[in-house]
């Protein structure tokens, strides 16, 4: 799954799963924003700490070539290929986030 196609998923899943349909279009937007950017810190500080030091290094030259609009989604992809069950980890600090914003 491409990030574009991963993204517009776990949007609809905060989006449902978290009640915020009940929120108008434009607050739903700015909610989701945050939580994307929370979430996209989240998962790279994570998915760093899961490589070992030669894939860092392996990552880190590739980056080079990559330009800045692009470096998001390759590091995306290279984790995808390089950590076992890397949704999971997406997953699981979705689900940290999702504790700090909803109380059960």
């Amino acid at each position: 799954m491409n990030t574009t196609d991963l993204q517009k998923e776990l949007d609809t899943e905060i989006i449902k799963d978290w009640g915020l349909d009940s929120f108008p279009s434009e607050d739903q937007q700015k909610l989701l924003s945050q939580i994307d950017e929370m979430l996209m810190q989240a998962v790279l500080l994570r998915g760093i700490e899961l490589l070992t030091d030669e894939e860092q290094e392996e990552l880190d030259l590739n980056l080079e070539t990559v330009s800045e609009d692009d470096k998001f989604r390759y590091t995306f992809e290279f984790f995808e290929t390089k950590i076992t069950d890397f949704n999971d980890v997406i997953s699981e600090e979705l689900q940290k986030i999702r504790s700090i914003f909803v109380k059960d």
